[in-house]
């Protein structure tokens, strides 16, 4: 294949996995991202502990963007959440579960999903996601715009 980064870059988007209706909650969705990284990950406990953190970061973020345009319950309805569970030394599942498409703010999924999968790399390395490396990730080596306009400035 000539250009095989773009070819890879373009799986990404069939990579994602699959959107699983919670048990118990149809206004609420699963997706279960496969981790492969390069740092060893701490106890079950250790990750537990390190999900809720970013559940709250997370949430501030939604929270800090969205206050000024909807009312909190609905906020709060649309607040993601994270569940890690660990394989190995290096393999963790994330399950971010999300508003479904319904009930969703804005972009509560994207700032979801992102946030969790920027923050897991940036603790530990991820090498790969969904089993392709973490370059072909658009969403995990974007630069951080704030960061950007920091170094500018």
């Amino acid at each position: 294949m000539e250009n095989t980064d773009q070819y890879m870059k373009s799986l990404t988007g069939y990579a994602f996995p699959t959107v699983i209706v919670k048990e118990g909650d149809a206004d609420r969705s699963i997706r279960r991202w496969i981790c492969r990284v390069r740092r060893v990950l701490p106890s079950v406990t250790g990750l537990q502990a390190f999900a809720v953190e970013l559940q709250t970061k997370i949430g501030m973020i939604v929270i800090d963007a969205y206050k000024d345009f909807a009312p909190m319950n609905q906020i709060e309805r649309n607040l993601p959440m994270l569940s890690l569970i660990r394989c190995d030394d290096h393999h963790v599942v994330a399950e971010i579960d999300l508003p479904s498409r319904n009930i969703k703010i804005d972009e509560t999924l994207v700032i979801g999903t992102i946030g969790f999968l920027r923050e897991i790399d940036s603790a530990w390395d991820i090498e790969d996601l969904e089993g392709i490396p973490r370059r072909y990730w658009f969403m995990l080596t974007m630069e951080d715009p704030e960061a950007q306009r920091e170094a500018q400035e």
